[in-house]
Protein backbone atom coordinates (compact mmCIF):
# COMPACT_ATOMS: atom_id res chain seq x y z
CA UNK A 1 0.00 0.00 0.00
CA UNK A 2 1.19 3.59 -0.57
CA UNK A 3 1.32 6.75 1.24
CA UNK A 4 1.17 10.25 0.41
CA UNK A 5 1.35 13.97 2.06
CA UNK A 6 2.05 16.86 0.73
CA UNK A 7 4.58 19.79 1.87
CA UNK A 8 5.19 23.20 1.13
CA UNK A 9 8.18 25.23 1.83
CA UNK A 10 7.67 28.76 1.91
CA UNK A 11 10.22 31.92 1.43
CA UNK A 12 9.82 34.30 4.31
CA UNK A 13 12.78 35.93 4.35
CA UNK A 14 13.28 40.17 2.55
CA UNK A 15 14.68 38.57 -0.57
CA UNK A 16 14.18 35.88 -3.64
CA UNK A 17 15.61 32.30 -3.04
CA UNK A 18 16.45 29.41 -5.20
CA UNK A 19 15.69 25.81 -3.59
CA UNK A 20 16.55 22.59 -4.04
CA UNK A 21 15.23 19.93 -1.85
CA UNK A 22 16.91 16.75 -1.96
CA UNK A 23 15.42 13.12 -2.44
CA UNK A 24 15.20 11.04 1.02
CA UNK A 25 18.06 8.35 1.35
CA UNK A 26 15.68 5.29 2.07
CA UNK A 27 13.81 3.77 -1.03
CA UNK A 28 10.86 3.83 0.97
CA UNK A 29 10.21 6.94 0.70
CA UNK A 30 10.03 9.66 -2.71
CA UNK A 31 9.12 13.36 -3.39
CA UNK A 32 7.73 14.51 -6.40
CA UNK A 33 9.21 17.56 -8.83
CA UNK A 34 8.99 20.79 -7.10
CA UNK A 35 5.35 22.63 -7.88
CA UNK A 36 6.49 26.36 -8.60
CA UNK A 37 3.93 29.22 -8.42
CA UNK A 38 3.00 30.01 -12.00
CA UNK A 39 4.65 33.66 -12.09
CA UNK A 40 8.12 32.22 -10.98
CA UNK A 41 11.22 32.86 -12.72
CA UNK A 42 12.75 29.10 -12.58
CA UNK A 43 13.47 27.99 -9.36
CA UNK A 44 13.28 31.26 -7.80
CA UNK A 45 11.10 31.65 -5.39
CA UNK A 46 10.01 35.68 -4.48
CA UNK A 47 9.43 36.60 -0.82
CA UNK A 48 6.03 35.35 0.91
CA UNK A 49 6.11 32.79 -2.19
CA UNK A 50 5.68 29.05 -1.61
CA UNK A 51 6.58 25.68 -3.12
CA UNK A 52 5.32 22.91 -3.09
CA UNK A 53 6.00 18.53 -3.50
CA UNK A 54 4.50 15.14 -2.72
CA UNK A 55 5.76 12.96 -0.48
CA UNK A 56 5.06 9.01 -1.06
CA UNK A 57 5.76 6.46 1.45
CA UNK A 58 5.90 2.53 -0.41
CA UNK A 59 6.52 0.13 3.18
CA UNK A 60 7.86 -3.17 2.13
CA UNK A 61 6.97 -4.46 5.98
CA UNK A 62 4.90 -3.44 8.92
CA UNK A 63 7.89 -1.41 11.17
CA UNK A 64 8.88 1.73 11.80
CA UNK A 65 10.33 3.81 8.87
CA UNK A 66 12.39 7.41 9.44
CA UNK A 67 14.81 9.79 6.86
CA UNK A 68 15.11 13.08 6.37
CA UNK A 69 14.50 15.82 3.53
CA UNK A 70 17.15 17.97 2.90
CA UNK A 71 16.23 21.73 1.73
CA UNK A 72 19.19 23.86 0.13
CA UNK A 73 19.18 27.60 -0.50
CA UNK A 74 22.06 29.84 -1.08
CA UNK A 75 21.46 30.95 2.19
CA UNK A 76 22.02 27.29 3.73
CA UNK A 77 20.09 24.29 4.53
CA UNK A 78 18.03 22.56 6.70
CA UNK A 79 16.29 19.15 7.10
CA UNK A 80 12.93 18.13 7.54
CA UNK A 81 12.41 14.75 9.35
CA UNK A 82 10.00 11.72 8.08
CA UNK A 83 8.51 9.70 10.89
CA UNK A 84 6.32 6.30 9.32
CA UNK A 85 4.92 4.11 11.90
CA UNK A 86 2.04 2.40 13.31
CA UNK A 87 0.85 3.54 17.02
CA UNK A 88 3.43 0.77 18.98
CA UNK A 89 1.24 -1.69 21.29
CA UNK A 90 1.51 -1.42 24.71
CA UNK A 91 1.25 -5.13 26.78
CA UNK A 92 0.12 -4.87 30.23
CA UNK A 93 1.88 -8.50 31.57
CA UNK A 94 4.91 -7.34 34.00
CA UNK A 95 9.03 -7.66 32.61
CA UNK A 96 9.13 -10.32 35.37
CA UNK A 97 6.41 -13.23 35.63
CA UNK A 98 6.86 -14.95 39.06
CA UNK A 99 5.48 -18.45 39.59
CA UNK A 100 6.33 -18.91 42.54
CA UNK A 101 7.34 -21.82 44.80
CA UNK A 102 6.12 -26.04 43.49
CA UNK A 103 6.96 -28.94 44.86
CA UNK A 104 9.84 -31.08 43.10
CA UNK A 105 7.91 -33.78 40.91
CA UNK A 106 4.54 -31.83 41.27
CA UNK A 107 3.33 -29.17 38.54
CA UNK A 108 1.79 -25.63 38.92
CA UNK A 109 0.25 -23.91 36.45
CA UNK A 110 -0.23 -19.78 36.50
CA UNK A 111 -2.19 -17.59 33.90
CA UNK A 112 -0.97 -13.98 33.06
CA UNK A 113 -3.61 -11.58 31.45
CA UNK A 114 -1.79 -9.70 28.72
CA UNK A 115 -3.92 -6.78 27.44
CA UNK A 116 -2.79 -4.65 24.88
CA UNK A 117 -3.71 -0.84 25.77
CA UNK A 118 -2.13 0.42 22.43
CA UNK A 119 -2.09 0.04 18.90
CA UNK A 120 -2.57 -3.61 17.16
CA UNK A 121 -0.46 -5.74 15.84
CA UNK A 122 0.70 -10.04 15.46
CA UNK A 123 2.88 -11.50 18.22
CA UNK A 124 4.92 -14.38 18.79
CA UNK A 125 7.10 -15.79 21.74
CA UNK A 126 10.88 -16.70 20.44
CA UNK A 127 13.18 -18.06 22.98
CA UNK A 128 16.90 -16.71 23.44
CA UNK A 129 18.12 -19.21 20.60
CA UNK A 130 15.79 -17.80 18.14
CA UNK A 131 16.48 -14.56 18.99
CA UNK A 132 19.83 -15.29 18.49
CA UNK A 133 19.75 -17.86 15.35
CA UNK A 134 17.10 -17.12 13.58
CA UNK A 135 18.45 -18.75 10.48
CA UNK A 136 18.62 -22.07 12.23
CA UNK A 137 15.28 -21.94 13.73
CA UNK A 138 12.27 -23.89 12.44
CA UNK A 139 9.06 -22.14 11.70
CA UNK A 140 6.11 -23.24 14.43
CA UNK A 141 2.95 -24.33 12.88
CA UNK A 142 0.55 -22.60 15.45
CA UNK A 143 -2.12 -25.16 15.14
CA UNK A 144 0.42 -28.28 15.74
CA UNK A 145 2.65 -26.71 18.44
CA UNK A 146 1.32 -23.47 19.80
CA UNK A 147 3.93 -23.41 22.85
CA UNK A 148 7.96 -23.26 23.36
CA UNK A 149 9.53 -25.02 26.38
CA UNK A 150 12.16 -23.56 28.04
CA UNK A 151 12.71 -26.20 31.76
CA UNK A 152 11.10 -26.66 33.45
CA UNK A 153 8.72 -24.48 32.16
CA UNK A 154 6.11 -24.42 29.20
CA UNK A 155 4.60 -21.32 27.53
CA UNK A 156 1.66 -20.86 25.30
CA UNK A 157 0.41 -20.03 22.93
CA UNK A 158 3.22 -18.45 20.94
CA UNK A 159 1.49 -16.46 18.19
CA UNK A 160 -1.45 -14.10 18.82
CA UNK A 161 -3.07 -10.74 17.73
CA UNK A 162 -4.66 -8.10 19.64
CA UNK A 163 -6.06 -5.16 18.92
CA UNK A 164 -6.50 -2.10 21.04
CA UNK A 165 -7.96 -3.02 24.42
CA UNK A 166 -8.01 -6.81 23.39
CA UNK A 167 -6.47 -10.09 25.54
CA UNK A 168 -4.92 -13.30 25.89
CA UNK A 169 -4.63 -15.53 28.53
CA UNK A 170 -0.53 -16.75 28.73
CA UNK A 171 0.09 -19.31 30.48
CA UNK A 172 2.90 -20.88 31.96
CA UNK A 173 3.13 -23.84 33.92
CA UNK A 174 6.01 -24.91 35.84
CA UNK A 175 7.57 -28.82 36.60
CA UNK A 176 10.48 -28.95 38.93
CA UNK A 177 12.38 -31.68 38.63
CA UNK A 178 15.24 -30.67 41.42
CA UNK A 179 15.36 -28.09 44.23
CA UNK A 180 16.27 -24.21 43.83
CA UNK A 181 15.53 -21.20 42.01
CA UNK A 182 15.01 -21.69 38.00
CA UNK A 183 15.00 -18.70 35.51
CA UNK A 184 14.58 -18.44 31.74
CA UNK A 185 14.16 -15.66 29.28
CA UNK A 186 11.69 -15.40 26.29
CA UNK A 187 11.08 -12.54 23.97
CA UNK A 188 7.94 -11.08 22.40
CA UNK A 189 8.38 -9.87 18.83
CA UNK A 190 5.36 -7.46 17.31
CA UNK A 191 4.84 -7.46 13.34
CA UNK A 192 6.04 -3.78 13.32
CA UNK A 193 9.63 -5.23 14.50
CA UNK A 194 9.70 -4.30 18.04
CA UNK A 195 10.95 -6.68 20.58
CA UNK A 196 10.78 -7.19 24.25
CA UNK A 197 12.65 -9.50 26.14
CA UNK A 198 10.85 -11.57 29.82
CA UNK A 199 12.02 -13.30 32.43
CA UNK A 200 10.10 -16.57 34.41
CA UNK A 201 11.38 -16.80 37.74
CA UNK A 202 9.96 -20.23 39.99
CA UNK A 203 11.22 -22.49 43.05
CA UNK A 204 11.44 -25.83 43.32
CA UNK A 205 10.89 -27.27 46.84
CA UNK A 206 10.43 -30.50 48.94
CA UNK A 207 7.34 -30.85 51.16
CA UNK A 208 9.06 -30.54 55.20
CA UNK A 209 6.58 -31.71 57.50
CA UNK A 210 7.73 -32.40 61.51
CA UNK A 211 5.60 -33.52 64.78
CA UNK A 212 6.64 -30.67 66.94
CA UNK A 213 4.96 -31.09 70.22
CA UNK A 214 3.19 -34.16 71.75
CA UNK A 215 0.26 -33.19 74.51
CA UNK A 216 1.76 -29.60 74.77
CA UNK A 217 5.56 -31.13 74.86
CA UNK A 218 8.26 -30.19 72.30
CA UNK A 219 8.66 -32.94 70.92
CA UNK A 220 12.23 -34.21 68.51
CA UNK A 221 11.49 -36.47 66.12
CA UNK A 222 14.85 -38.16 65.54
CA UNK A 223 14.85 -39.79 69.03
CA UNK A 224 13.15 -43.15 68.52
CA UNK A 225 12.59 -43.19 72.62
CA UNK A 226 10.38 -40.36 72.46
CA UNK A 227 7.74 -42.58 70.44
CA UNK A 228 6.67 -44.41 73.35
CA UNK A 229 4.90 -41.64 74.37
CA UNK A 230 2.71 -42.35 71.56
CA UNK A 231 1.12 -45.26 73.42
CA UNK A 232 -2.29 -44.91 75.10
CA UNK A 233 -2.26 -46.14 79.00
CA UNK A 234 -4.77 -48.71 79.59
CA UNK A 235 -8.03 -47.45 80.92
CA UNK A 236 -11.46 -48.58 81.84
CA UNK A 237 -14.27 -50.32 79.10
CA UNK A 238 -16.33 -47.64 77.80
CA UNK A 239 -14.29 -44.66 78.93
CA UNK A 240 -11.96 -43.02 76.21
CA UNK A 241 -8.62 -41.04 76.23
CA UNK A 242 -6.63 -39.19 73.69
CA UNK A 243 -3.23 -37.76 72.99
CA UNK A 244 -2.73 -34.24 70.63
CA UNK A 245 -0.04 -33.74 67.88
CA UNK A 246 1.08 -30.28 66.79
CA UNK A 247 2.47 -30.98 63.38
CA UNK A 248 3.62 -28.17 61.26
CA UNK A 249 4.68 -27.29 57.80
CA UNK A 250 7.68 -25.39 57.22
CA UNK A 251 7.33 -26.33 53.41
CA UNK A 252 6.47 -23.00 52.95
CA UNK A 253 3.75 -24.17 50.39
CA UNK A 254 0.30 -25.73 51.59
CA UNK A 255 0.07 -29.57 51.85
CA UNK A 256 -2.70 -31.58 51.30
CA UNK A 257 -2.56 -34.46 53.93
CA UNK A 258 -4.66 -37.58 55.16
CA UNK A 259 -4.21 -39.32 58.26
CA UNK A 260 -4.69 -43.37 57.66
CA UNK A 261 -4.21 -46.28 60.05
CA UNK A 262 -1.41 -48.73 59.17
CA UNK A 263 -0.10 -51.74 60.69
CA UNK A 264 2.86 -52.11 62.95
CA UNK A 265 4.35 -54.75 60.35
CA UNK A 266 4.38 -53.00 57.52
CA UNK A 267 7.88 -52.76 55.83
CA UNK A 268 7.36 -50.40 53.31
CA UNK A 269 5.05 -47.50 55.22
CA UNK A 270 5.14 -45.03 52.50
CA UNK A 271 3.77 -47.57 49.84
CA UNK A 272 1.46 -48.87 52.51
CA UNK A 273 0.18 -45.54 53.15
CA UNK A 274 -0.19 -44.59 49.52
CA UNK A 275 -2.26 -48.13 49.23
CA UNK A 276 -5.14 -47.20 52.09
CA UNK A 277 -5.59 -43.42 50.36
CA UNK A 278 -6.61 -45.36 46.86
CA UNK A 279 -8.83 -47.63 48.51
CA UNK A 280 -10.08 -44.94 50.28
CA UNK A 281 -10.81 -42.83 47.04
CA UNK A 282 -11.79 -45.73 44.94
CA UNK A 283 -14.75 -46.56 47.98
CA UNK A 284 -15.66 -43.09 47.64
CA UNK A 285 -16.12 -43.36 44.01
CA UNK A 286 -18.08 -46.07 44.49
CA UNK A 287 -20.31 -44.72 46.72
CA UNK A 288 -20.73 -41.63 44.61
CA UNK A 289 -21.79 -43.82 41.39
CA UNK A 290 -24.40 -45.90 43.87
CA UNK A 291 -22.53 -49.15 43.61
CA UNK A 292 -21.73 -49.28 47.53
CA UNK A 293 -22.45 -53.01 48.78
CA UNK A 294 -24.55 -53.41 51.63
CA UNK A 295 -21.66 -54.18 54.54
CA UNK A 296 -21.67 -56.94 56.73
CA UNK A 297 -22.69 -56.22 60.17
CA UNK A 298 -21.69 -59.51 61.64
CA UNK A 299 -17.84 -58.72 60.23
CA UNK A 300 -15.11 -58.27 62.39
CA UNK A 301 -14.44 -54.36 62.50
CA UNK A 302 -11.46 -54.06 64.60
CA UNK A 303 -11.95 -50.54 64.66
CA UNK A 304 -13.43 -47.03 63.32
CA UNK A 305 -11.62 -45.41 60.70
CA UNK A 306 -11.42 -41.73 61.16
CA UNK A 307 -10.07 -39.40 58.53
CA UNK A 308 -8.76 -35.71 58.32
CA UNK A 309 -8.02 -33.83 55.38
CA UNK A 310 -7.16 -30.05 54.76
CA UNK A 311 -4.10 -27.93 53.98
CA UNK A 312 -1.80 -26.17 56.60
CA UNK A 313 0.24 -23.23 56.98
CA UNK A 314 3.65 -22.20 58.33
CA UNK A 315 2.29 -21.77 62.00
CA UNK A 316 -0.66 -23.62 61.83
CA UNK A 317 -1.26 -26.43 64.04
CA UNK A 318 -3.81 -29.67 64.56
CA UNK A 319 -4.97 -32.16 66.60
CA UNK A 320 -6.42 -35.85 66.17
CA UNK A 321 -7.88 -37.68 68.70
CA UNK A 322 -8.85 -41.50 67.65
CA UNK A 323 -11.74 -43.33 69.53
CA UNK A 324 -11.36 -46.43 69.32
CA UNK A 325 -14.85 -48.07 68.37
Amino acid sequence: EKYSQSLTFRNISAVSRSVRVLQPRNSEFSITPLRFPANCNGSIIAPGMSVSTTLKFCPQSLGDYSDIIRVETESGSCTVTIIAQREPPQLSIPTVLDIGACFVGDANRVVFKCTNTGGGGKFNLLTERDRENPAETKPRDPSVENCIRLAPFTIYPTDFTLYRNDSVDINIEFVPLSLGAFEQKFFIQCDNGQVRNFFIKGVGREIVISVVELNSVDMNTADPILFNDLFFNSIDIGNETSQHVQVVNDSGLPVEYEWVWLETNEKDLHKAGQRKILQRQQSDEEFLNGEMKTKDLDADDDFTKTSLMKSIDDSESFSNCVKES
